[in-house]
């Protein structure tokens, strides 16, 4: 959906939602660490979309934070 409108932030958000549900309770990898960068790239999409409301951005951001820890913690980096 997300290649079809680009700007409908609710495509990036479930995107990004779905990738990080699959990383629960799960060991760290390489596939753990391609989809947490998926998940990352997903939540910038949906900050980047002019059809963001405002009520919702925080809670993007968070969620983007929560997501570059994990990314941090699987791969052992202090990448951001």
């Amino acid at each position: 959906c997300t290649e079809a409108d680009p700007d409908w932030w609710k495509g990036h958000w479930y995107r990004g939602q779905a990738l990080m549900k699959m990383l629960r309770n799960k060991p760290p990898s390489t596939a753990m660490s391609e989809r947490c960068e998926q998940a990352k790239n997903s939540f910038e999409g949906c900050l980047k979309c002019s059809t963001l409301p405002a009520s919702k951005k925080a809670a993007v951001e968070e969620e983007l934070q929560t997501c570059k820890n994990a990314l941090m913690q699987i791969t052992g980096c202090g990448q951001q």
